[in-house]
């Protein structure tokens, strides 16, 4: 199921944005959560980690990805993207470049939230 939430990890909180198996429609919910999620937390050192795990990332939902990665630049301090084929993966860095944020992509969630720990130092209130 297509969702945004926190779950928490050595004292961090992680935003898991789960887009696995996703149709347009649903990408575009789950972003507006996320966004939601993300603003209203009222902090600048978000951690995401996102699963395309199985999703047509077409053009659309490159779209939708790519605004959704400018619009949280003030608020996330890195980001992981888990479920990318080796094509996707070549977009993904298109939108780390147009991006310049701090965005790396991964094979497994666990991998991905390990390396996010390392973002950032110390632990959410």
């Amino acid at each position: 199921m297509a969702e945004a939430k926190f779950f928490e990890r050595s004292g961090r909180q992680i935003l898991l944005i789960d887009l696995a198996n996703a149709d347009l429609e649903s990408v575009v919910e789950v972003v507006r959560q996320a966004k939601t999620l993300i603003t209203g937390s009222g902090r600048r050192d978000v951690l995401t980690v996102t699963d395309v795990t199985g999703t047509d990332v077409n053009t659309s939902v490159v779209k939708v990805l790519k605004e959704f990665v400018a619009h949280n630049g003030p608020f996330v301090r890195a980001g992981a993207v888990v479920g990318l084929d080796r094509v996707r993966a070549l977009e993904f860095l298109a939108i780390v470049k147009f991006s310049g944020r701090n965005l790396k992509a991964f094979t497994s969630i666990e991998g991905a939230t390990e390396w996010l720990l390392t973002q950032s130092s110390s632990p959410s209130a």
